[in-house]
């Protein structure tokens, strides 16, 4: 009850807006795999989500949007990762699909369905009390034209690297 969406409202300020009954459910599942040949490791992931958020409460005020899905909300998400692991060095493809989002109360304009993929390369190094990994990315990796607000398109083909420290403490009693 009582849910605060924002919503882009005149000259691109986003507003928020109150809804007085939302009716969420949906269904997530994820699938995890994982298998060890001598020194090489083999992931597989794969994750979907099916959503309805719907205004529940018909009043006067909400007649155009009574019953329709949510601002921005995907009724179809899902994931694809593929990896494989030898030595620590790690290469791994990771594939994204969002489902068409509603850019309007009534669902009358929304943003086309896309889907995305990730190369990602990296090398890891434990030692006693930390671990080190050096990554290589590659976001956007079929360059696809996409959008997650309305008019604001998202980067192209875009490459990050970095190296992670983590570290470790023994836990006292």
């Amino acid at each position: 009850r009582d849910m605060i969406v924002w919503q882009p409202a005149s000259l691109g300020i986003w507003m928020p807006h109150n809804i007085s009954s939302v009716w969420s459910r949906g269904l997530e599942t994820n699938l995890n795999l994982h298998y060890l040949f001598k020194i090489v490791l083999l992931d597989l992931k794969a994750k979907y989500s099916f959503t309805r958020s719907t205004e529940n409460k018909l009043t006067a005020n909400n007649a155009h949007s009574f019953g329709k899905q949510i601002f921005y909300v995907p009724t179809h998400l899902g994931s694809f990762e593929i990896g494989m692991t030898i030595k620590g060095f790690k290469v791994a493809y990771l594939h994204n699909y969002t489902g068409k989002r509603f850019i309007t109360a009534d669902n009358t304009h929304y943003l086309r369905p896309y889907e995305i993929g990730t190369f990602t390369f990296s090398k890891s190094i434990h030692l006693k009390k930390f671990a080190i990994a050096v990554f290589f990315r590659v976001d956007n990796c079929w360059n696809k034209n996409y959008q997650l607000l309305a008019w604001r398109p998202m980067p192209m083909r875009s490459y990050q690297s970095g190296i992670t420290f983590n570290f470790q403490s023994k836990k006292s009693t």
